[in-house]
């Protein structure tokens, strides 16, 4: 029996294409549980491309009664709702650190819902499913695992952006240019702003120091990083229309770059993610 005001733990589940797993596939992380999801349970047109993988967890929530149906959904409904994206987000992040390919895996949320503790109605959203997906391959469940453990002890607010647009900058499908502006904003979010430095040299001097300590490859860095910044700023500007082969070259370098500085935060620099002042931190003498 339910009483009013008192918590209680609800499921939620997502659907996620865009890997492809074996049936036995199962991998319990700190983020929620992970298991193959079979091509029948996936009620899609296409089996080729259904979603394989499914993300189930729960969530405390505060029972409301009598529910009032004219207020729309409970605040502890949105907080949750809220809290479940960030989770998926943070699952597809793992998964696209953990696995690094050629073109990096971006999962898509073909499908998910937080159940409604009085059965009256659900969160939900609708059925998207991306045109391929990428094997699993050996080593990859536990890189998963791995990732998925460093996301859930050290992830922080202030890199949720970064989250967001490096899973948007790895989306297929999307204009180029605009996934080069998706991977520099993330850059952005990682490296902050330098002490007493204008944004473009903030941005290449923040992002040098973040991907390398050796000194000769932070030039490296400093000069590519300064031809993505002016890149981003042209089309943001409408200065100069970049030709597509260039921007395309542009957008896969901003993105590996970007996930390079995230695994290096995440796994070698943990120490940095609650620093607001990450910026000035790296680049200080």
């Amino acid at each position: 029996m339910l009483l009013a005001g008192e918590p209680v733990e609800v499921p939620a589940w997502a659907h996620l294409s865009g890997l492809d797993v074996e049936d036995t596939f199962s991998l319990t992380t700190p983020l929620g549980e992970l298991r193959a999801l079979s091509k029948d349970r996936a009620r899609v047109s296409r089996p080729q491309s259904a979603p394989r993988l499914e993300l189930r967890t729960t969530f405390p929530l505060t029972v409301e009664i009598p529910y009032d149906l004219t207020r729309g959904p409970y605040p502890e409904v949105l907080l949750a709702a809220r809290e479940f994206q960030r989770r998926i987000d943070h699952v597809r992040l793992a998964v696209l650190l953990a696995l690094d390919r050629p073109e990096p895996i971006g999962l898509h949320v073909a499908a998910r819902e937080i159940s409604d503790p009085l059965s009256l109605a659900s969160l939900s959203w609708p059925w998207f499913v991306p045109p391929f997906t990428v094997p699993l391959e050996d080593g990859d469940q536990h890189r998963i695992g791995v990732w998925a453990e460093r996301i859930a002890a050290h992830h922080d607010p202030s890199i949720e952006l970064a989250t967001r647009r490096a899973l948007a900058a790895a989306t297929v499908g999307r204009e180029s240019e605009d996934r080069l502006i998706d991977a520099v904003i993330a850059l952005e979010n990682l490296v902050g702003v330098g002490a007493g430095q204008r944004p473009a040299a903030a941005f290449r001097n923040g992002v040098a120091a973040l991907l390398s300590d050796d000194d000769i490859e932070r030039d490296r860095y400093r000069d590519r990083a300064e031809v993505i910044y002016k890149a981003r700023s042209d089309i943001v500007h409408g200065r100069h229309e970049h030709p597509i082969q260039e921007l395309e070259t542009l957008r896969v370098e901003a993105l590996q770059m970007l996930l390079q500085g995230l695994r290096r935060l995440c796994a070698e620099l943990p120490h940095l993610i609650a620093d607001r002042r990450r910026g000035r931190t790296l680049t200080a003498p």
